[in-house]
């Protein structure tokens, strides 16, 4: 899965080129407001409605109902001045340097949807550094919240499915937003994992387990319709009973790829075998 624009509509892709900081064009693009910092569903849950997709390497497409679509074409060198210009973001309290202002047409048409004034949209070149938390990982990362890659398994939806009460229907793997969903694994056998390998022959990937990752009331907003759950909610309510470390639940693992995987030609395909020790 590629996640285009941080806490916007995923994309379910068959391939997908890695790159140290994440897959090449998950999480590049961020919503900021007038103070430069990052917009979540968390506060903005209309985001969930808006689906992006990459027409090409050079252009991004938004489409959101009732206000049609919008083609954005990449700027990835900042204007001195004006509306291309650099931009300092903040997301998780941390400042990230040379994000480039994607222009007033895409800001106006965020600022409609989401229905607050003065919004922008950046996006994150090569020349901006982001590091993960040197204590877990010495590694690079988009906008994403932490960690270049997220990895979750299905066997380990199913059983939180399995355990949930009074569903009139199952939770979608969307709610956690993963890069990298396998089978096969006994549920939560991930947890365990130190490294996880990705292909065959030439085309092999390796990627460390860095954390768990610890969930929030994101996972509680139903990605086709916007509609928040909240805290006693599901899958926060079941998981609380059975994932809970202190006043945090988990699903999913955090994971950063060896740099040795850039050696080869590192494409993730959807068939892929899957190794972990």
């Amino acid at each position: 899965f590629l996640y285009p624009v941080k806490s916007l509509k995923g994309i379910k892709v068959p391939t997908a080129f890695s790159e140290v900081r994440g897959f090449a064009f998950d999480r590049r693009w961020m919503v900021v407001d007038e103070n430069n910092v990052f917009l979540s569903q968390r506060r903005f849950r209309k985001m969930a409605l808006i689906q992006p997709s990459i027409v090409d390497a050079s252009t991004l497409k938004l489409e959101a109902e009732g206000f049609g679509s919008i083609l954005v074409p990449l700027i990835v060198r900042a204007s001195p001045e004006g509306e291309f210009r650099e931009r300092e973001v903040e997301i998780w309290e941390k400042m990230v340097k040379g994000a480039v202002d994607q222009g007033d047409k895409v800001a106006a048409w965020l600022e409609r949807v989401l229905g607050k004034k003065r919004l922008r949209l950046v996006f994150m070149p090569d020349t901006s550094v982001r590091r993960t938390n040197p204590l877990r990982a010495r590694s690079f990362v988009s906008f994403a919240d932490g960690y270049p890659f997220l990895l979750a398994s299905q066997s380990s939806l199913d059983e939180l499915n399995r355990r949930m009460e009074n569903q009139q229907e199952n939770v979608g793997i969307d709610r956690f937003r993963p890069n990298i969903v396998i089978k096969g694994p006994q549920p939560f056998a991930e947890d365990t994992f130190s490294y996880i390998q990705i292909g065959e022959s030439s085309n092999v990937l390796q990627f460390r387990n860095v954390k768990p990752c610890d969930r929030c009331i994101l996972t509680t907003i139903n990605q086709q319709t916007a509609k928040l759950g909240g805290l006693q909610a599901e899958p926060l309510k079941t998981l609380k009973t059975f994932r809970a470390v202190g006043e945090d639940v988990y699903f999913g693992v955090n994971l950063v790829m060896y740099p040795h995987s850039l050696s080869c030609a590192p494409m993730l395909s959807v068939g892929d075998s899957v190794y972990a020790g």
